[in-house]
């Protein structure tokens, strides 16, 4: 198909992907290529190279009816418009969210019909930052779900440029775009882990007890939404934080709150972790480093023991705050 070699020729067979979720030439390529008068001994490196720019060449000089089924389909105006395409990543990233998953960037586009070739690294980072931005309190970060290469841990590589492209900031508690995945991963798990599927996210939407909170321009739910990944980059540090710390790099509005609306809020931050799971709460110190005087409210209001003495309290704020530091520091480890 492809012999003679000329000078503008397409190599046509450089459309034909690899099997399964494999990403680059297939393992043929080579062979192809010195068939076609290439030299012998080309690296792997330079083998993908030469795969990407004749697949390039391909869709840019050929003529519809030379190539594959599926590249020609793709090349006509059956492909999705970018608001389509992402619509419809978006769709499949919060199934693999409310299956508390990864997917790799290949599988994901071929799930949504679209040959990973097709879509450069920077049309990635647009369309992944097209589902995610705006960035804040309340929304999750799909694209911290999509995974490298199979068999290495971690996000994707463009992770760090889509995040900065949807709005998010770095903070002390959090300094770079690598610090941030794992608690972004955790916030876009607790967003969906109670979420039943096909339900579509609401907003948060004030109500009676929002009071002082919608002075400050927010709503309890969201400030919540924001504390927790602030508390959980605290845990990771292994550390505790005053609720002004925590306010502080959480970016709350600034604004006085009083105790029990402190315990509100903080209630709402454990409760999807349910009655047995670790309390980020716990990890609450007053100024003079001893805990907070409504930590048994927090307990009351999560519907755990917490009509206790005060040297008990004590001990069981202790206790919580060390399952609470054991779970994440094994945690650092998860993927």
């Amino acid at each position: 198909m492809d012999h003679p070699r000329a000078d503008g020729k397409p190599v046509l067979s450089s459309l034909v992907g690899p099997t399964g979720d494999d990403s680059g030439p297939p393992s043929f390529f080579t062979e192809v290529l010195a068939g076609l008068g290439w030299k012998a001994g080309l690296s792997t490196a330079k083998v993908a190279d030469i795969w990407a720019r004749e697949q390039r060449t391909a869709y840019t000089t050929a003529q519809p009816s030379t190539l594959s089924g599926a590249a020609d389909s793709f090349t006509t105006t059956t492909r999705p418009s970018d608001e389509e395409l992402v619509a419809c990543l978006k769709e499949q990233l919060e199934g693999v969210a409310r299956q508390r998953g990864m997917i790799r960037w290949v599988t994901l586009l071929r799930k949504a019909g679209v040959p990973a070739s097709a879509i450069s690294a920077d049309d990635r980072v647009r369309l992944l930052t097209a589902v995610d931005r705006p960035y804040g309190p309340g929304r999750p970060v799909l694209s911290c779900l999509v995974k490298q290469a199979k068999g290495v841990p971690g996000p994707a590589r463009e992770f760090g440029r889509t995040l900065t492209a949807t709005g998010w900031r770095p903070t002390t508690a959090v300094p770079t775009a690598e610090a941030a995945w794992p608690v972004e991963r955790d916030r876009t798990d607790a967003h969906f882990r109670c979420r039943p599927i096909g339900a579509t996210p609401k907003p948060a939407v004030a109500s009676s007890s929002d009071g002082v909170w919608l002075k400050m321009g927010i709503t309890r739910a969201s400030a919540a939404e924001a504390l927790r990944p602030a508390l959980i980059a605290a845990a990771r540090r292994q550390v505790c934080v005053s609720w002004e710390s925590l306010a502080r790099e959480a970016r709350l509005p600034s604004g006085r709150l009083s105790e029990r609306e402190r315990a509100a809020v903080l209630i709402a931050v454990d409760r999807p972790s349910g009655p047995n799971g670790v309390m980020l709460s716990s990890l609450l110190i007053s100024a003079n480093r001893t805990p907070v005087p409504y930590f048994a409210d927090i307990l009351r209001g999560l519907g755990r023991p917490h009509d206790l003495r005060p040297i008990e309290l004590g001990r069981l704020r202790k206790v919580e705050q060390a399952r609470l530091l054991a779970f994440y520091q094994e945690g650092d480890s998860r993927t």
